[in-house]
């Protein structure tokens, strides 16, 4: 290094300052200046001087190292040799003081021995970021709390930690509930695949003609149009959750169940329909079944026209490939479409092979 070179005639040296100039590390050769009293340097990227021996630590009078990168001071960064010459006084103001529990010792020691710091009032936190611009000495965490708890700012990352994984739970948790009807199909459909739940086979025994998907909206169009004419008239038997839903059993139990047991889905379609999740996840039951069966088993009702913006994927496919019955506006049409209805209902497996 340079500034040894530079250093080393100048054994006779009482004063010596030292600023900027790239400087990373105090020199080795101001060790041999044993004549020196004090030593200043400054706006430096030093951040310790733990020389093990060094003699001219031992006749120094002042350190000024102000204004450098000294996050720390302890025995392990800074010589025993310098607290040990009690001529010594020191000038560490105006470094970046990092406060967590290793700067505990030097806190300490500043409190004992007043008469060897200088400029007190500059010795403050730099961080973290809470403690800024506490004074040094008025650092309060104890050597019990270290002890026990750890190291502040360890803590403090950790509850930063602990904030970002409650966001990211709190995230996770909206969307399971936005999209717990989709996931609780992906459930089904895997565990199908592994054969927890029995797939939805016809074995050719029937409870039910057709199995009823609607919302609690179109109710009123389910009691008051359909269940007259399809049951009371023609003596078709439907399933309806509000009425034949098994009480205390799980609802996806429920509807899987009561699909496989039914040979056709009649899907009461509306807006309403489009908004309701559990129609949703019914609707999309039922083209699993159909996928499985390997016939369409599915007859679309078409209450009311649904807005592209509300049609999910399933459902604007379901509108674009299959021929649905619409309810029509006039009383002298509906004799038709329950014709047309009837007719889709009696119609036999081989008939809707697909």
């Amino acid at each position: 290094m340079i500034l040894n070179v530079l250093l080393k005639p100048l054994t006779k040296l009482h004063n010596l300052e030292i600023f900027e100039g790239g400087v990373s590390k105090i020199p080795e050769g101001i060790c041999n200046i044993t004549s020196l009293r004090t030593l200043t340097i400054g706006h430096t990227s030093i951040d310790e001087w733990k020389s093990e021996k060094c003699p001219a630590m031992t006749s120094l009078t002042m350190v000024r190292l102000a204004y450098n990168k000294v996050f720390n001071v302890n025995k392990t960064l800074f010589s025993p040799l310098l607290f040990s010459n009690k001529k010594l006084k020191f000038d560490l103001s105006h470094n970046p003081f990092v406060c967590d529990c290793n700067i505990l010792w030097f806190r300490d020691w500043m409190k004992r021995n007043p008469r060897r710091i200088l400029d007190h009032r500059r010795y403050l936190c730099n961080g973290p970021g809470a403690l800024r611009h506490t004074h040094l000495e008025k650092y309060s965490v104890s050597w019990e709390y270290c002890e026990n708890r750890g190291d502040p700012s360890t803590i403090a990352v950790t509850g930063v930690a602990v904030a970002v994984l409650s966001i990211i739970f709190v995230i996770l948790a909206i969307l399971s509930y936005t999209k717990r009807w989709s996931i609780r199909l992906c459930i089904y459909q895997s565990l199908i695949r592994k054969r927890k739940y029995k797939a939805l086979v016809n074995d050719g025994r029937y409870k039910y003609d057709a199995f009823v998907c609607y919302c609690s909206a179109d109710a009123n169009w389910v009691l008051n149009k359909l269940l007259p004419i399809i049951e009371e008239e023609n003596h078709f038997n439907l399933c309806l959750h509000d009425r034949d839903f098994l009480v205390g059993n799980d609802i996806v139990d429920n509807i899987v169940d009561s699909m496989q047991q039914s040979r056709k889905v009649v899907l009461v379609l509306s807006n309403d329909f489009a908004q309701s999740s559990w129609c949703q996840f019914e609707a999309s039951i039922a083209q699993q079944k159909i996928l499985e069966e390997h016939y369409d088993i599915i007859i679309p009702v078409l209450l009311n026209e649904i807005p592209s913006n509300l049609q999910t994927k399933r459902l604007g496919v379901l509108l674009k490939q299959k021929t649905y019955l619409e309810w029509p506006n006039e009383t002298e049409y509906e004799e038709m479409f329950w014709e047309r209805f009837i007719r889709r209902l009696c119609k036999s497996e081989i008939d809707n092979e697909i």
